[in-house]
């Protein structure tokens, strides 16, 4: 494909409406949110999984710029987007989370716990 009909594409292709976000908003990936939330919905119709459930951190492989990048040295992928997953037994994707840093969307009612117990109990 070339470069000029891939921008056109990617300049013209939008999950959220830009006029309808909040100014206040501190969400990151807002443009991208409601296909996260798609995502996660269809995970939980599609399949309901096994009884036992555990947290898992992946990283998604990126090199380019973002706020949201993290840098791990001792991972094989050493730069990427960390995901917070909930998964069965067999490792199959029930809901993910897309981290954002700290303190930016910490809700108030799980404002007193650190990073891995804030994600377990959302």
């Amino acid at each position: 494909m070339p470069r000029d009909c891939s921008e056109t594409i990617l300049w013209y292709l939008h999950a959220n409406d830009n006029t309808s976000v909040l100014c206040g908003n501190k969400d990151k990936i807002y443009k991208l949110r409601p296909v996260v939330n798609i995502l996660n919905d269809m995970f939980q119709q599609v399949y309901k999984g096994t009884i036992e459930r555990r947290i898992d951190e992946s990283i998604i492989l990126f090199k380019s710029r973002s706020t949201l990048k993290q840098y791990n040295t001792l991972r094989p992928i050493k730069r990427g987007y960390k995901l917070c997953r909930m998964a069965d037994q067999r490792v199959n994707t029930l809901a993910f989370k897309v981290y954002q840093k700290k303190d930016d969307l910490v809700e108030t009612e799980f404002q007193g716990y650190d990073l891995g117990e804030r994600v377990v109990l959302e």
